[in-house]
């Protein structure tokens, strides 16, 4: 994933717990504190690349896996919220060498969470959108649309043409660059750049999740930031007020006109209540360590 010949850059390969390996884009400095940044289901880490460019101009390192089952990570046998979770540890292990603070989106914020509760490993987490009470049909509007096209497009336009119906709200970019980043070509045909089983494999257990990242809520002690989009499908207001009264000392705030992929929707707000959040913390001083990531 290129953001800008001039910054610095690297590609690793962790192996989870299970023997997946997952692909991991690193920007900036390793004697700047570690920012993971975490995508969404059906997305890939190219998602997060305007937040990543503006994050290592302000001095911090971003970490950019794939999730497994997407991107140029492997596809995986196994599917559990616990898999996705023990990947963040596994990233964070092999990867950082001081807690790192956790920006993660949807999925991908329910995997650092969970993480989180079980293995406390984070110095901070960024919940993009997501809450244990989240609204059903929202999910099930996104989840209608990852099911759609199992055949795939017979061109990137008509991936574009389909993504502008589902988003209708975004303006159309002028060409399709980014889209293809989320697609990959097999057999004449172009398909979403994510393991078909996967979400199968998500729904049969994702009625258990909101219990679970409930329970999770309740364990948090590190900084907390809740970004929900004001337009959102998934987070309410009822939704956030819950997360709130779980994480009590979490902050919220809440981006003007964007849904659920607030990131992509927003992205220069977003950032903004990202690097706000990010410039309150406090602890070590990570200019002075002599590295943070591996690189």
């Amino acid at each position: 994933m290129e953001l800008n010949s001039r910054l610095k850059s690297f590609e690793r390969a962790v192996t989870s717990q299970d023997g997946t390996r997952l692909h991991v884009t690193g920007f900036g400095e390793s004697v700047h504190p570690p920012v993971l940044l975490l995508h969404g289901g059906g997305q890939t880490g190219w998602s997060w690349r305007k937040t990543a460019q503006t994050l290592v101009q302000q001095d911090w390192q971003c970490l950019v896996p794939d999730l497994r089952g997407h991107g140029s990570s492997e596809y995986a046998d196994n599917y559990q919220l616990d898999c996705f979770a023990a990947d963040v540890e596994q990233v964070t292990d092999q990867l950082c060498q001081a807690p790192p603070v956790a920006v993660g989106a949807s999925l991908g914020g329910i995997s650092a969470l969970m993480a989180q509760a079980e293995r406390s490993m984070l110095r901070a987490l960024v919940l993009v959108d997501i809450v244990p009470d989240w609204e059903s049909n929202g999910i099930d509007q996104i989840i209608t649309f990852l099911k759609s096209y199992p055949e795939g497009f017979a061109s990137v336009e008509d991936a574009r043409q389909a993504v502008a119906e589902y988003l209708p709200h975004r303006s159309r970019p002028a060409d399709a660059t980014g889209l293809e980043k989320n697609l990959r070509q097999r057999n004449g045909r172009w398909h979403w750049h994510w393991d078909p089983k996967l979400l199968a494999a998500t729904t049969q257990h994702v009625a258990q999740w909101p219990e679970r990242i409930a329970k999770a809520c309740r364990s948090i002690r590190i900084p907390t930031l809740l970004i929900s989009g004001e337009r959102s499908e998934v987070v309410s207001e009822r939704g956030a007020s819950r997360l709130l009264q779980l994480i009590p000392h979490a902050q919220h705030v809440v981006i003007q006109d964007a849904h659920h992929m607030v990131a992509g929707d927003s992205n220069q707000p977003f950032t903004a209540a990202v690097l706000d959040f990010l410039r309150t913390l406090n602890g070590t001083d990570y200019q002075n360590e002599d590295s943070l990531c591996l690189a």
